[in-house]
């Protein structure tokens, strides 16, 4: 005779219940042999608190997420806690966290291999990154609900199962760079092309070879495409301008050749752009229309032609490097007047007419590099108000005029060159307050009068080159007192008197030039 109806009810709920709670004691087994596995900094020690065998559902361990109905585990996220294992049990996650949809790992110091990790096939995410896994990044193709793919940064070896991707065609973030010791491709892994889905590919630094396939222009949704670091050939393909949604490019430190393809201006969200290291030629013009450009980066190229103009006008300008390549021209001399220009490296071209004078206008400006051009004028007097600036390369110009008499005081600076001038006018005084002074060199000008004794008050000085100037007087005793000097040449010079004892003081000389002046005495 079958049972009352309430008996059956209340034992299927038992059961139900009997079930549940195997369900979550087995998520909580397999919760605690990962913790099991790690080596836990005390800064982590929090974290991992409430990892704890008597609780009443891992729902409640930090990093771990729940489906509410079901009380079921769908996240396992740790990241940046600087746990360390040498490796981690995948398999017994995997198995035991069957509904697991994210997988989120990245910035510790995890090791071993990842083979199990395929077995969690419902996974929506999964990030590794900045670890140290190792061994043969698996066949993946059995993850096919993967929006988010990010094993960069880690040490994996053999091939990179590229042809698993087309099983993943909702993939939005596919980020493998940072992998060096990858199998190299013989060409560009096209099945990344089939990938329409994708806002994120970061591919650097991950043994590619060969030309950027046309096909790159069908992934109209990325936002951030990253290829630098490999060994890339050929023009920049066309098709990238249909990408017309991409915030960040880079391609440095490649064999790129060619012109920027026309069209390029269409990319008008662009806003960090390095094509530096190649062997790229042809002008800028399509740059003129980037607007939105944070970050520009074309250094060690072959590009030629004028600085665009419209380059002043940028509001959000930062970053400006454009330095070894064949430019001519003079640089827009609005630069910095809209935008807080933080770096100008322009150096090794062969750039004409006066300095900008508002890239410090801001207030944030720290490098000022333009050596090895044909800048003429004088330095503008608006960069003694430029108290941010850590470094001013002007080494092998055209400058004349005195130097402006604050800049000598700059105290943030860190390395002033002058070299290779036709400066005119004395040191000023004010060098003593330049507290934070490594380098000063002034050689090859018409620098005249006397050596400042507040030199000596420029404590941090390594290196001090005036040499082949028309400094005259004494080489003052204060000198000893910039005790950290390493290398002085006052050379060629009409210096005269004893030279000071005090030089000794410094202690790590280890070269001295006072060769072709009028001294007396002996070191």
């Amino acid at each position: 005779m079958p049972p009352p109806p309430l008996t059956l009810l209340l034992a299927v709920l038992v059961a139900g219940l009997q079930t549940a709670s195997a369900a979550s004691s087995s998520q909580t087994g397999a919760l605690l042999a990962f913790k099991r596995s790690l080596t836990i900094p005390p800064a982590a020690a929090a974290f991992f608190a409430t990892w704890d065998a008597t609780a009443a559902s891992p729902c409640n361990f930090t990093g771990v997420t729940c489906d509410s109905r079901r009380s079921v585990v769908i996240g396992l996220s740790v990241r940046e806690r600087g746990v360390a294992a040498a490796s981690v049990p995948f398999g017994i996650i995997c198995g035991s966290l069957t509904n697991l949809t994210t997988l989120s790992l990245p910035s510790n110091a995890l090791a071993g291999g990842i083979d199990r990790v395929v077995a969690c096939t419902g996974l929506e995410e999964l990030t590794l990154a900045s670890n140290a896994f190792s061994g043969a990044v698996p066949d993946l193709s059995p993850l096919t609900g993967l929006r988010r793919l990010d094993v960069s940064n880690n040490i994996f070896s053999g091939a990179f199962p590229w042809a698993a991707l087309p099983a993943m065609p909702g993939l939005a973030v596919l980020a493998v760079g940072d992998n060096p010791f990858l199998e190299p491709t013989s060409s560009f892994p096209n099945e990344v092309t089939e990938l329409t889905n994708l806002t994120v590919l970061y591919l650097s630094a991950a043994n590619i070879a060969g030309a950027i396939p046309r096909g790159i222009g069908s992934l109209v949704k990325l936002v951030d495409l990253e290829l630098a670091d490999n060994n890339l050939t050929g023009k920049i393909p066309s098709e990238i301008v249909n990408l017309v949604n991409l915030r960040t490019l880079h391609l440095y430190n490649s064999s790129l050749t060619g012109a920027l393809p026309r069209g390029f201006g269409k990319l008008t969200k662009l806003q960090y752009f390095d094509a530096s290291e190649n062997m790229m030629s042809g002008g800028l013009s399509e740059l003129r229309f980037l607007t939105r450009l944070v970050s520009l980066h074309i250094y060690w190229n072959g590009f030629s032609g004028e600085v665009p103009l419209e380059f002043g006008d940028f509001k959000e300008l930062v970053y400006l490097s454009l330095y070894n390549n064949s430019l001519t021209g003079q640089l827009p001399q609005s630069l910095g007047t809209l935008s807080e220009l933080t770096f100008i490296d322009v150096s090794m071209n062969s750039l004409t007419g006066p300095i900008p004078p508002d890239m410090c206008k801001s207030g944030r400006l720290l490098w000022i590099l333009l050596f090895e051009n044909k800048f003429s004028g004088e330095i503008p007097a608006t960069y003694e108000r430029c108290t941010t600036l850590d470094r001013f390369h002007v080494r092998r110009n055209s400058l004349s005029g005195e130097v402006p008499r604050g800049l000598w005081a700059l105290p943030n600076a860190v390395i002033i060159d002058l070299a290779d001038n036709h400066l005119t006018g004395g040191i000023g005084d004010g060098i003593g307050s330049a507290r934070s002074l490594v380098s000063l060199s002034l050689g090859r000008n018409r620098f005249m009068g006397s050596i400042p004794s507040s030199i000596g008050n420029a404590r941090n000085l390594k290196i001090l080159d005036l040499w082949s100037n028309k400094l005259s007087g004494n080489i003052p005793a204060s000198i000893g007192n910039a005790r950290n000097l390493e290398y002085i040449d006052f050379s060629s010079n009409e210096l005269s008197g004893a030279i000071p004892s005090s030089i000794g003081n410094a202690r790590n000389l280890r070269n001295i030039n006072l060769s072709s002046n009028k001294l007396s005495g002996m070191l």
